[in-house]
């Protein structure tokens, strides 16, 4: 395998981490009040991006009217705040819950525009979504729980994929 079949399979890793992060973050907002009141700590029509520079899968994400939202680029017409991974492996690790946003940002493995006061919040927000995917038992249906407890990543992502947790 050459060196850019390797940078396109990278891509489509974080084009699919990005999609079931903004899933996980729908589900944790649906079922979970405190981590919905603290993606409402954001100003209302606050809408930050997150992706990979330069180019590359992107996700944005918007408070509309103290609810989370995952918002499609062309409704947007420009995002309060522009986080931008310098590399995979940076956003390979956030998105595993290795590292915080804030750990990430204050590190400078990240370019950044716009509004970076609420940084600290998406970065409180992002790790409560990370340690309910990777800890805590929280999703439940008719109260029994849709996956076991310490559950792996790879089997939230599945149920996500499967469409039962949105």
């Amino acid at each position: 395998m050459n060196a850019e079949n390797i940078r396109l399979i990278n891509k489509a890793l974080f084009a699919v981490n990005i999609y079931y992060m903004g899933r996980a973050c729908k589900a944790c907002c649906k079922y979970d009040k405190q981590i919905a009141e603290l993606f409402a700590e954001l100003p209302s029509g606050f809408v930050a991006r997150i992706g990979m520079a330069p180019g590359g899968a992107e996700i944005f994400v918007r408070n509309a009217d103290g609810k989370f939202e995952v918002c499609k680029p062309e409704l947007t017409l420009r995002a309060d705040l522009d986080i931008r991974f310098k590399n995979s492996r940076v956003a390979r690790k956030f998105f595993m819950g290795g590292k915080s946003l804030a750990a990430i940002f204050s590190q400078g493995q990240t370019v950044t525009i716009g509004d970076t006061s609420q940084i600290m919040v998406l970065s409180r927000f992002f790790d409560e979504i990370a340690n309910c995917i990777f800890g805590n038992n929280f999703l439940k249906r008719n109260g029994r729980p849709i996956l076991p407890r310490r559950v792996s990543s790879h089997k939230l992502r599945f149920a996500m994929f499967a469409g039962r947790l949105g």
